[in-house]
């Protein structure tokens, strides 16, 4: 008997990004939703479960890593991934220290993003949940 998928929330305020990381998560049969907006990303996690969160540093307003802050204490069995354009080794290294699982650096190919949700999900989107 197949589980229920298991559900990524996408948080980068690029459409592109948000659409081809969506196409992709969901050909491997994962629940996809997005946003492109860290105030309703708070809202989506306060209300709903996530396995996973693909999260872009940088976004107006409410960034990343306000976002990571507030599920490693409102919900920290979620997982986090952060996405980041930026090259710093310091930033990479405080984001892992707050609680992050993974940063992965803008551009990124699809399938490398695939490979890093895989390690924290399995190879596919439909199983058991944790």
């Amino acid at each position: 008997m197949m589980g229920t998928a298991k559900r990524i929330l996408i948080v980068d305020d690029d459409l592109n990004t948000c659409e081809i990381v969506s196409m992709e998560l969901a050909k491997e049969h994962y629940e996809v939703v997005s946003t492109r907006s860290g105030h309703e990303a708070l809202k989506l996690i306060d209300a709903q479960d996530f396995d996973l969160l693909l999260v872009d540093v940088f976004l107006p307003r409410v960034g990343g890593e306000a976002i990571l802050q507030h599920v490693k204490s409102t919900r920290p069995e979620m997982k986090i991934v952060m996405i980041t354009g930026m090259g710093d080794d310091a930033l990479w290294v405080e984001l892992m220290n707050k609680g992050a699982c993974e940063v992965i650096a803008k551009p990124f190919r699809p399938n490398q993003l695939a490979r890093v949700v895989e390690r924290f999900l399995g190879t596919s989107g439909l199983g058991a949940r944790n």
